[in-house]
């Protein structure tokens, strides 16, 4: 948004599998990104009326931007050893970099953060069905290992200032776990799993303006995840199911510690869960035509909910604020219709409903969690004509709040309406081509799709207006 070089990136995607025999199999997949994009910032409401295309002029003289590099890549082996037992293995890797000047403020909210992570991991599961298939035994464990440094410094108009902080850390996670299923009938079958979950984190730093040290640790913390399920299929293409789980998520170093000043939330606990889900699902088939639905029904307890707190001085830390409620109700359905081969037309519609409150500190009344729509619909259609296709689908968000608070009035609601257009050619036997040509926000709106969660609301990073792009895909076999 009038800021010249704008955002730019390029990705290449590698695709591969292999099969040396009949009982041992490999699949490849490895991605390079590189993109750059400007923080235009955030500015005020009536700012954006004005003009949603200017931006912060600070942004500007900072050179607010992210420029990120990615690689990944991961290899999944399966290696069938009877007609009754195999075993599934995963292994990946994704490293990375980002300089980020950013800068809406040149003194109280400006920086420079010089960032590169590394994360490696891997999961392997055996299972064991017996020969009439009433019982499926599943065992296994996964691991995975994130490693992050970062320096922040003064922004002095794009370049490296003073140091900030200086900060590394190293989160080691695994678990293992063991389920079984019984189908005791073609319509019945019921599931149970453990887990037992290891989590470690290590976390050493320094704030040079303060001399506060960032050094934390915890070790071995343990949780023990179960979850059991039935399903029951009434008819071929009508089943319902009902699941019972529980989890943990456990807080993040920049919860833990504010780095620039220093404040630890070192009294933090896990966020723990227990979830009761219910899903109605079903299809018709009439040959050519094809209609499903489902329904599904989810209320979640959560106990020490992590919140964002700020103390007398200003400084934000986060807190364990108690028991909150996650409830919901996610339907959709779909249509399909295929006159010839290659000819075909669908339509769809989803509708998400949330209720997600926490407790306040008396208890007396509940607040709306921030950042959570009270519902949201989608919708589409979808044609195909001898290699050329169209999507038009849109997806209305309704009010939500930016803060804990009692209503959901804190911004408005938004209807995006998106469009796309393909064809294909096929000019040889195995290099194949494809146009397209898009639109997005058809009806120009002005919205934004990221909120600084428990801020004032006073803040806003508007998205793009009506906009367009085309591209071509290339695909050889």
């Amino acid at each position: 948004r009038s800021r010249g070089l704008g955002d730019v990136y390029k990705r290449q995607t590698l695709n591969a599998a292999f099969t040396p025999n009949n009982k041992l199999k490999y699949d490849l997949l490895g991605i390079l990104y590189e993109g750059y994009w400007e923080l235009p910032g955030h500015i005020t409401l009536e700012a954006l009326e004005e003009d949603p295309t200017q931006a912060d002029p600070d942004s500007e003289d900072m050179n607010a931007h992210v420029a990120r590099r990615r690689a990944y890549i991961g290899v999944h082996q399966k290696f069938n050893f009877t007609d009754h037992i195999w075993n599934d293995t995963w292994l990946f890797g994704h490293f990375s970099d980002k300089l980020n000047p950013y800068g809406t403020h040149p003194i109280f909210f400006q920086g420079l953060k010089d960032e590169t992570s590394r994360e490696l991991g891997g999961r392997t599961e055996f299972v064991y069905y017996t020969k009439n298939s009433y019982w499926i035994f599943k065992a296994g464990t996964q691991w995975q290992n994130f490693s992050n440094q970062i320096e922040e410094f003064d922004n002095e108009l794009g370049e490296k200032g003073t140091l900030k902080y200086d900060n590394s850390i190293v989160i080691t996670e695994g678990l293992f776990f063991a389920s079984a299923e019984y189908r005791m009938n073609e319509k019945l079958t019921a599931n149970g799993q453990l887990g037992y979950n290891l989590y470690t984190l290590d976390n050493q730093g320094v704030n040079p303006s303060n001399a506060v040290s960032l050094d934390y640790k915890i070790s071995n913390n343990v949780k023990i995840l179960p979850r059991a399920g039935l399903s029951y299929k009434f008819k071929p293409n009508f089943s319902t199911s009902l699941s019972y789980s529980e989890g943990a998520g456990f807080p993040s170093i920049f919860e833990w510690v504010d780095t620039s000043s220093g404040l630890f939330s070192g009294s933090l606990d896990a966020e723990t869960s227990q979830n009761l889900e219910l899903v109605v699902k079903g299809m018709i088939d009439k040959g050519r035509k094809e209609f499903d639905w489902s329904i599904s029904g989810y209320a979640a307890r959560v106990d020490d909910t992590i919140t964002e707190r700020e103390n007398d001085e200003g400084n934000t830390f986060y807190e364990n604020s108690g028991p909150s409620t996650q409830m919901g109700i996610e339907a959709q359905v779909s249509y399909l219709h295929e006159f010839k081969p290659n000819k075909s037309v669908s339509v769809y519609s989803t509708l998400s409903l949330n209720d997600y409150t926490l407790d306040n500190d008396t208890g007396s009344t509940t607040l709306f969690i921030a950042g959570i729509p009270g519902y949201v619909a989608g919708f589409g259609v979808r044609a195909s004509y001898n290699g050329i296709k169209l999507n038009v689908h849109g997806r209305y968000i309704s009010e939500i709040t930016t803060n804990l608070g009692e209503d959901r009035n804190s911004e408005t609601d938004y209807l995006l309406l998106n469009a796309k257009a393909s064809y294909k050619l096929n000019r040889t036997k195995n290099w194949k081509y494809t146009l397209e040509l898009g639109v997005n926000n058809l009806l120009d709106e002005t919205y934004t799709s990221f909120y600084r969660l428990n801020a004032t609301g006073r803040i806003y990073n508007p998205m793009a207006g009506l906009n367009a792009y085309a591209g071509i895909k290339i695909n050889f076999n």
